[in-house]
């Protein structure tokens, strides 16, 4: 019994404020010049319902900062954020903030899934990448990292495995490649292939490619990942710096 009361207070605490307001009316109405009886009995019903309304009022408003605090957590993406939640208040916000609980916990599942799955595909590019004989770069445009695979470090008299945009942007010599792959990701976000000069650093080596542009998209039509074949033009030979 003492559970399903709880389950319910604030209905209960409600029901009785609105109780007290028709009695106190009532009173008022009877008698305005109240007897010490009947004053002695509407302070004790007004201390109760002044109780009622503070708690009501302060659990709401801490309900609220929780759910707010939380709220920023998950569009931060950490799914590993939680309402505080305390047993001892086992009425109806306790309830609602159980269930979301359980949705963020849900959440977090979905999260773990997607990321196994961006780490499988990730992983199986890494092997498709190493193993196949043409030169594969792959770009990650929320690090902002291409990756080269053997061929393409072998290309460039490289030991590298990453590069990161703004080491090769902003050359000169990267000019077209550059056009071309914020054409093909960013704004028309459909594959290209054009021939152009990608330089590298390091030693600085500059060829003359055919660059094949493959954006990858999501469900929302973002560009995440975009997949690049490199492969030497064949009048195209190493260029002076």
């Amino acid at each position: 019994m003492r559970v399903r009361l709880f389950n319910h207070l604030i209905k209960i605490v409600w029901i009785y404020l609105l109780v007290y307001l028709a009695f106190d009316f009532f009173l008022l109405w009877k008698d305005p010049f109240l007897s010490k009886p009947l004053f002695i009995a509407l302070a004790v019903i007004s201390g109760f319902a002044v109780t009622g309304w503070i708690y009501v009022t302060v659990r709401i408003a801490l309900f609220k900062s929780k759910l707010v605090r939380l709220l920023n957590l998950l569009f931060e993406d950490n799914y590993d954020a939680g309402m505080p939640n305390n047993p001892a208040l086992s009425d109806e916000l306790f309830s609602v903030a159980d269930l979301i609980n359980k949705v963020a916990g849900r959440l977090k599942t979905f999260d773990r899934l997607r990321q196994e799955k961006v780490e499988f595909h990730s992983k199986a590019l890494d092997l498709i990448s190493r193993m196949t004989e043409e030169g594969i770069m792959t770009a990650n445009l929320e690090t902002r990292k291409f990756h080269l695979n053997p061929v393409v470090q072998e290309m460039f008299d490289l030991k590298l495995e990453e590069v990161e945009f703004d080491a090769i942007e902003h050359r000169q010599a990267n000019k077209e490649f550059f056009q071309a792959f914020w054409e093909a990701t960013r704004y028309q976000k459909v594959g290209m292939e054009k021939s152009v000069q990608l330089q590298l650093p390091v030693r600085d080596k500059t060829l003359f490619v055919s660059a094949t542009i493959l954006p990858l998209k999501d469900r929302d039509e973002n560009v995440k990942l975009a997949v690049i074949f490199l492969r030497d033009v064949p009048q195209g030979d190493t260029l002076a710096r």
